[in-house]
């Protein structure tokens, strides 16, 4: 293997062990909550925006629909997320946090906080700027929600 194709193989191993990272931790402060990485994510978009389709989730978040599908489904039968028919369209659902998962989305610890603190402990800010820059310019290279592709 020539060292142009090995150094690619490690990025690409190193970006999915960082996010399998992410997501454990997220996963270890959510475990008492009784919610999972992207059950929070939808929770905290839901929170953000009072109400919103899973259209509207499905944008921002940048999944597939039977993805989010599958969070609705599993945060309703929790009891933390409300599923209402549109007042005008009745083919499209409105979802809002209940009450219980309101208290939860205020109250829980967020690991969309807690876990880049502690990842980015001894990055200095400068050398932080530049870890975004380089992953907004990677995300713009190959699409951020993954669905597209472009050409270099």
């Amino acid at each position: 293997m020539n060292e142009e194709i090995r150094h690619e193989v490690n990025l690409m191993q190193e970006i999915s062990r960082l996010d399998q990272a992410i997501t454990n931790r997220c996963n270890e402060i959510l475990r008492s909550s009784g919610v999972a990485r992207k059950q929070w994510e939808v929770m905290k978009e839901v929170d953000r925006n009072g109400s919103v389709t899973q259209r509207d989730l499905q944008k921002a978040l940048g999944v597939e629909s039977g993805t989010v599908t599958g969070i609705v489904e599993a945060l309703v039968k929790k009891g933390f997320v409300n599923r209402q028919e549109h007042a005008k369209d009745r083919r499209v659902n409105m979802l809002s946090l209940t009450d219980d998962g309101s208290n939860l989305s205020m109250f829980a610890d967020d690991p969309f906080t807690l876990v880049p603190e502690q990842m980015m402990k001894g990055v200095s800010a400068d050398h932080e700027k530049i870890f975004v820059q380089v992953m907004a310019q990677m995300l713009a290279n190959i699409g951020s929600r993954g669905s597209e592709t472009k050409e270099a």
